[in-house]
């Protein structure tokens, strides 16, 4: 099934639970937030993005007109 994660499609439900532990998901009274979590899987399939500077620097002025 996701061959980086390490989880085949005959997977205990033990397995499945100490990859979404490696994961780093936050679990907030019980519930996971949306972006959190889709944000965790994505890094976990496909890695750490490294950005040039003009994309990090794109990236911290969306993220700063955001907030405003």
């Amino acid at each position: 099934m996701l061959k980086n994660m390490e989880i085949d499609d005959d997977s205990r439900a033990m397995d499945v639970q100490r990859v979404i532990i490696k994961m780093g998901i936050v679990v907030d009274d019980g519930f996971i937030y949306f972006n959190e979590m889709l944000y965790r899987v994505m890094r976990a399939q496909f890695g750490r993005v490294k950005l040039n500077r003009v994309m990090a620097l794109n990236e911290l002025v969306t993220q700063y007109r955001i907030l405003e």
